[in-house]
């Protein structure tokens, strides 16, 4: 079994040195190159198809639990965790003093209660008392994704309601570690990196 790794400069190339420069470099005729070229993209786009697709379902699960946060000094992003409570950022909540939480459907319900918050971990919650089929709650996992994991979020960055973003988790970071860059605040817990 022999192993090739190509890299083809394709615009830079004429169709008959690309034939030649296959046939010197892995000995293979262009059409054979092209077709195991052609294969190549098919199974990539096959696969980005299916991960399309799949995204799209998470999406239609997901979105009815995604929170709109809207207080008197901001908003953010926030998700259903029981038949009651929502989980935000601490900073989305901090300094205010009105919250609601939005929801799929432009249904806009007033929140009193804040229940948790913890600055050093950046988590609140909020107790919103509405009506049972507003309140989907997402399963929570207990177990941390690993490093080069898919990730999709969802959220409102900047008021752009239930909005949905893929990457992946790039770095699985500790308190300690996030304690000596000295970033001017006090971080407990394991902070997800993702982009």
């Amino acid at each position: 079994m022999c192993r090739c790794d190509v890299t083809v400069n394709l615009p830079a190339m004429s169709p008959a040195n690309l034939q030649n420069a296959c046939r010197v470099s892995i000995g293979l005729r262009a059409d054979a190159f092209a077709r195991l070229l052609f294969l190549g993209i098919v199974l990539i786009l096959a696969a980005a198809s299916a991960a399309d697709d799949r995204l799209v379902e998470l999406t239609e699960k997901v979105t009815p639990s995604v929170v709109h946060v809207l207080t008197d000094r901001g908003s953010g992003s926030g998700f259903v965790a029981s038949e009651n409570l929502i989980v935000t950022n601490y900073h989305v909540l901090r300094g205010a003093s009105s919250l609601r939480a939005k929801f799929t459907g432009n249904v806009e319900i007033e929140c009193t209660t804040v229940l948790h918050k913890d600055e050093a971990r950046d988590i609140a919650i909020f107790r919103c008392d509405t009506r049972p089929e507003l309140m989907k709650p997402l399963p929570i996992s207990r177990e941390k994704p690993k490093q080069g994991e898919d990730v999709a979020a969802y959220g409102n960055p900047l008021g752009f309601e239930f909005s949905v973003t893929r990457g992946i988790v790039s770095a699985i970071r500790s308190a300690e570690e996030l304690n000596r860059l000295e970033l001017g605040k006090e971080f407990k817990g394991t902070w997800i990196q993702t982009d």
